[in-house]
């Protein structure tokens, strides 16, 4: 008889641009979810893009430089504020140490 898989949450992260679950099911199959943010989709999602503001007092080889304050924004923060789109990779891994894998670019 064939086994229905049920999900349990059991880590969930949330990064600038994108999201990660974790579920895990009794069998021992544990499932993944990474999901980008979808600013079309949902605006909303571009209070996670917010930059940093740095305070930055050496240059790129380490030399001391007069203190200033930079926005830092990360790269893929950026191309999906340009309109790239969003990427979604769900990922299981089943009891027999099979895997399966789907990457959707929306």
């Amino acid at each position: 008889m064939a086994h229905t898989h049920r999900w349990t949450l059991v880590l969930h992260l949330d990064g600038c641009h994108s999201s990660t679950s974790s579920y895990e099911c009794s069998c021992g199959a544990v499932l993944s979810d990474n999901a980008e943010r979808d600013l079309a989709g949902d605006p909303w999602a571009a209070l996670w893009m917010e930059p940093v503001y740095e305070t930055i007092d050496r240059d790129e080889r380490g030399h001391y430089v007069k203190p200033h304050v930079e926005e830092v924004i990360c790269f893929r923060c950026r191309e999906l504020q340009a309109g790239a789109t969003p990427r979604t990779i769900r990922l299981a891994t089943f009891e027999d140490g099979s895997t399966w894998e789907v990457v959707d670019s929306r």
